[in-house]
């Protein structure tokens, strides 16, 4: 590759300016809007190898920057990439198989405690090295097609020229989450973009308390992805409040709610780590839906400058804000109502522990309890408890 020396000093010039205070995402679109004379595949190889960087954790953290960069690219890929291939040629030329092995045939044991060095923190239903390796692939895009709107995605889909599998019925998985998709499929109204744990969660909630019904509050919204979800499990069973903190993620979730021709629902802003006295939620609600704010764990190898810039202590921070977030939604449950709590952690403190807390504190009653192990299926991980107010 003629352009591999510059394309690594770039990525070292980048990752050395780069602190972990935002997405890497945005601090590399603002890095190229500053720098104009990158072309769209510079852009796209530079961008690669700051990403695989942040993948390899803090495995090999005596290397070099320079060498931590060409030993991810190499590792990320099933044989090697492309910067790696040019620059290392000697050990990559010959050396293929798993993170595992490439790192043994150099003398470099790979230990997933290296790369994860809090790995107590893991719920036990996490094995840390199944954790760590899903680090070193890209996750899926899934799509969630819509009721009444299969026929016309499989057609579109047979024609696209794509690489995609079905791994559901109205489960679509396909290799590259920067694919443009919107060309083809009219997303919102066709469908979702939903990742597949969070897909699961639906319907484990709708096996488990098939008889939900009344007004749900989904009370820590975000883009509304699951607000969507169960009014397309529920139909006309549920009615929705749907509240966030943040008014620009309401605003964008009306346009959203918009497109996807859903109207059964009231909005309005609400910062549940205080109490909150909305009108809107005058008579109570039949059941809590609670997305509550979390580490994020179990997505980090989307994000995998989180998990790098990562410390322990963050986490009781959030375990904190997620026991305060839904005594307040509480204060709003009728006798007999239903909490949904979901997160999208790997962390024992922020899952299975907070449902001891919520049994001892609360008198909830948990009826079901799941942790969703996307590392094997490309997918986030994810945490699902259907608790109880008598």
């Amino acid at each position: 590759m003629k352009y591999a020396p510059a394309y690594l000093r770039n990525a070292v010039a980048i990752l050395q300016s780069y602190d972990g205070r935002v997405p890497l995402a945005a601090f590399l679109k603002h890095f190229f809007a500053q720098h104009k004379k990158f072309g769209s595949r510079d852009r796209k190889q530079i961008g690669a190898l700051c990403h695989q960087y942040f993948r390899l954790g803090h495995f090999a953290d005596f290397w070099s920057l320079e060498d931590r960069i060409l030993l991810a690219d190499w590792l990320c890929h099933e044989d090697t990439g492309p910067v790696a291939a040019a620059l290392w040629p000697e050990r990559t030329a010959s050396l293929q198989g798993t993170v595992t092995d490439k790192c043994a045939a150099v003398g470099l044991p790979f230990k997933p405690e290296k790369h994860t060095p809090w790995f107590r923190l893991l719920q036990t239903e996490t094995a840390i090295p199944l954790y760590v390796a899903s680090f070193f692939t890209q996750p899926a895009l899934y799509l969630r097609v819509r009721p009444g709107h299969k026929q016309a995605v499989e057609k579109k889909l047979a024609t696209s020229g794509w690489e995609y599998l079905w791994k559901a019925d109205n489960t679509v998985a396909l290799p590259n989450a920067q694919l443009n998709i919107e060309p083809l499929l009219e997303v919102n109204k066709e469908v979702i973009v939903q990742d597949w744990s969070s897909q699961l969660c639906g319907e484990m909630i709708a096996k488990h308390d098939a008889g939900l019904q009344g007004v749900l509050w989904d009370c820590c919204s975000a883009s509304g992805g699951k607000t969507l979800m169960m009014a397309d499990l529920y139909g006309k069973k549920l009615r929705f409040l749907v509240s966030d903190v943040r008014a620009s993620i309401l605003h964008n979730l009306q346009k959203r709610f918009a497109e996807a021709n859903f109207q059964n629902y009231t909005l309005f802003e609400a910062n549940l780590e205080n109490p909150t006295t909305n009108p809107a939620l005058k008579n109570g609600v039949d059941i809590v839906l609670a997305d509550v704010p979390c580490t994020g764990s179990g997505t980090w190898s989307r994000t995998p400058e989180r998990h790098y810039y990562f410390e322990e202590k963050d986490a009781l921070t959030y375990v904190e804000k997620q026991r305060v977030i839904v005594a307040n939604a509480l204060k709003h449950l009728k006798q007999g109502g239903a909490l949904l709590y979901i997160t999208c952690s790997v962390f024992a403190c922020e899952n299975e522990e907070q449902l001891v807390f919520f049994e001892k504190q609360h008198g909830l009653e948990i009826k079901y309890h799941q942790s969703i192990d996307g590392t094997q299926n490309q997918a986030d991980s994810m945490f699902l408890a259907i608790l109880k107010k008598p």
